[in-house]
C-alpha cells in the first residue's frame, strides 16, 4: 500500500475542500475514565460525522479497546454516540483490542487489508495529529488526517504538544524496533550475527547485576599496572557501560537494517561493527570484575 500521510483532509473551515470517495473513515480513541464520551473524543466523533454526510457508504472503524477497569471498552462507546447521531450501525466496525496509538494502527491496519479499503479518512485531535501522521507513514498506511478541535486553552495545548513530543519519538524508536526485527529474522547473516549481539549484551547485564547489585562503596573502574588504581567508580557508573551497550546496539541494529536495501555490504559492515563492540564492552566488565 503506498502513503500519502503527509497531507491534511481538512474541511471548508480550515480552506480545503471536503472528499466525498472515501470508503472507511478511522476514528481514533481517547482515554475514557466513565461512560460519558469526554470533550475531546466527541469532537473527533463529530467530525468524523461530517465527513461520513458525505461520504454515506463509508465504513467507520472506531479504534479503542477498553478502559482502566475493563467495564467497557472506548469503541462501544463511541459506536453508541454515532448511533444517536443516526449513523447506522451496520456502518460501524468496531475495533476493541487496542491500548495506546501504535496499536490502534496495528489492529485497524488488519482491518483496512481485511475490507480491501483503498480510502481512507483518518480523524484524532489536532495536537495528536502529527504523531499519527509519522505512525502511518512508518506503517505504509495511506490516510488522509482530519483534526477535530481539541481546546482553546493554550495551557492545555502546550502540555499535550509536549507529551506528544516525547510520545512521538518512542513510537518512532518503537516501529523502528519492529521492522529491523523483521527483516533481521529474513536474513540469515544478520539473524546470526544480532542473535549473538543480543546474547552478550545479556550476559554483560547478568555480570553487571550479579556482582555489583548490592555495592554501595566505590568500584575500582580501571586499574593501571604500573600506577595502580586511577579510577573509582559507583554502580551508577557500572551501569552506565551496559546502558552505552544497549544504545550502541539499537543504533547499529537501525543503520543495519537502513542501508540493506541501498548497500548490503555497510549493513553486514554495521552488524559486524556491532558483535566487535559488544565483545569489547564484555571484556572490560570481565576486567573490572576482576579488579574488585
Amino acid at each position: 500500500m503506498a502513503f500519502s500521510t503527509l497531507k491534511h483532509g481538512f474541511d471548508s473551515r480550515w480552506g480545503y475542500k471536503m472528499q466525498n470517495n472515501f470508503d472507511a473513515i478511522i476514528v481514533l480513541g481517547h482515554g475514557q475514565k466513565n461512560r460519558e464520551i469526554n470533550p475531546i473524543l466527541k469532537n473527533r466523533l463529530d467530525k468524523a460525522v461530517e465527513i461520513f454526510e458525505s461520504n454515506r457508504e463509508a465504513k467507520i472503524i472506531l479504534s479503542g479497546g477498553k478502559n482502566h477497569s475493563k467495564e467497557f471498552s472506548e469503541a462501544e462507546l463511541m459506536a453508541d454516540y454515532l448511533e444517536n447521531k443516526a449513523v447506522k450501525r451496520e456502518n460501524l466496525i468496531l475495533e476493541d483490542k487496542s491500548k495506546n496509538t501504535f496499536e490502534n494502527f496495528v489492529f485497524s491496519k488488519k482491518i483496512i487489508e481485511q475490507y480491501g479499503f483503498k480510502n481512507i479518512a483518518l480523524v484524532t485531535s489536532d495536537y495528536h495529529i502529527k504523531r499519527v501522521q509519522m505512525i502511518a507513514k512508518k506503517m505504509s498506511l495511506d490516510v488522509l488526517s482530519f483534526p477535530a478541535f481539541s481546546s482553546k486553552d493554550k495551557k492545555f495545548k502546550i502540555i499535550e504538544l509536549t507529551k506528544e513530543f516525547f510520545k512521538t519519538i518512542f513510537d518512532f524508536v518503537r516501529i523502528s524496533i519492529v521492522k529491523n526485527t523483521k527483516l533481521i529474522i529474513k536474513d540469515k547473516y544478520l539473524r546470526v550475527i544480532f542473535a549473538i549481539n543480543a546474547a552478550i549484551l545479556l550476559v554483560v547485564f547478568a555480570l553487571i547485576y550479579s556482582n555489583f547489585i548490592g555495592i554501595k562503596s566505590p568500584i575500582i573502574i580501571h586499574f593501571d599496572a604500573y600506577k595502580g588504581i586511577d579510577f573509582l567508580g559507583t554502580r551508577i557508573d557500572i551501569f552506565g557501560i551496559f546502558l552505552s551497550a544497549l544504545v550502541i546496539f539499537v543504533i547499529n541494529l537501525f543503520f543495519a537494517n537502513y542501508l540493506f536495501y541501498r548497500e548490503r555490504f555497510l549493513s553486514y559492515l554495521f552488524a559486524s561493527t556491532t558483535l566487535f563492540l559488544m565483545i569489547l564492552f564484555l571484556i572490560a566488565v570481565a576486567a573490572i570484575i576482576s579488579v574488585n
